[in-house]
């Protein structure tokens, strides 16, 4: 591989040289260091294999990433839509017919077509060019939930853009289940399951 003249050998198994994030001197070949990278730039990557190569970088900018696992700090899988009205955390998001907005809270109307809940930090970020808020579409994260909650109970969207405990015969508008109880008969975050 070269970066910017400096060839790294096949056997490297990690960079970690202050002088190579800053750029301020040619390092020639490098053999086991270790330290971070904020950034690394590449002019041009040549050969076929590069071994065992380990890499601690802060941003990594590729167009395509090949590999058998990846893991996220957090819990769910959000998507970027436009929002009307108050958007914060954990409000439940629905539909919406305004001409320009994709997404509104939710009211207390079970036939409203539950999209997600407003995220945080999402997991992984779809769409993120796009304009509006990320909204959790799967996974855990915080709900604003109003009333008491017991864990496992499901939940249903309410009004205001919360989500409350379902009813047996609710079980058709089941969004999510709670993971956590709380008594509270307040407006809380408490953390769910959205499904």
């Amino acid at each position: 591989m070269d970066f910017y003249g400096i060839n790294l050998k096949a056997n490297l198994t990690a960079v970690n040289d202050p002088d190579l994030a800053t750029g301020a001197a040619p390092l020639g070949d490098i053999h086991g260091a270790s330290a971070d990278i904020d950034t690394i730039t590449c002019v041009s990557v040549t050969g076929s294999t590069v071994g065992a190569t380990t890499v601690n970088a802060t941003t990594v900018n590729a167009t395509t990433l090949n590999g058998t696992a990846t893991y996220a700090k957090w819990g769910d899988l959000a998507e970027k839509y436009l929002c009307t009205g108050v958007c914060d955390k954990g409000t439940v998001i629905c539909a919406s017919k305004d001409e320009v907005a994709d997404v509104e809270p939710c009211s207390e109307d079970l036939s409203t077509s539950v999209i997600g809940v407003i995220s945080e930090n999402p997991g992984f970020g779809l769409n993120s060019e796009a304009d509006g808020e990320y909204v959790g579409l799967t996974g855990k994260l915080p709900v604003k939930i109003i009333g008491p909650i017991n864990k496992t109970d499901f939940i249903v969207p309410a009004a205001g853009g919360c989500a409350r405990a379902g009813k047996a015969d609710e079980i058709a508008h089941k969004m999510g289940v709670a993971l956590e109880s709380n008594s509270d008969a307040e407006v809380k975050l408490v953390n769910c399951v959205i499904k």
